[in-house]
């Protein structure tokens, strides 16, 4: 009996241990989405000089709104990340 609750009291000393990591990264991750989310601002100014470097420039914008879109639905449902950012979204990128 002993041995089962020690046991258990490593299990929730887990769980707590990486429910707080996983907070730490989703403050983490929707900091780079902002900084991210600045850059695009920038990059979406920016002219390219023949074809490839504007269809270049073109793929790179389309690509960061693409990532950005996974915060913005996480910002605006209120949602927990980790229900929002599923193995499912992921597959889509």
């Amino acid at each position: 009996m002993f041995q089962e609750c020690k046991h258990k009291d490593r299990l929730m000393h887990a769980i707590t241990n990486m429910e707080q990591e996983i907070d730490q990264l989703k403050g983490e991750c929707l900091l780079l989405a902002d900084v991210l989310r600045d850059a695009f601002e920038v990059i979406k100014t920016i002219e390219g000089e023949d074809t490839d470097e504007s269809d270049g420039l073109t793929s790179l914008c389309l690509s960061i709104a693409h990532a950005l879109a996974l915060y913005d639905d996480q910002r605006d449902t209120g949602k927990p990340f980790a229900q929002v950012i599923t193995r499912k979204t992921w597959k889509h990128i």
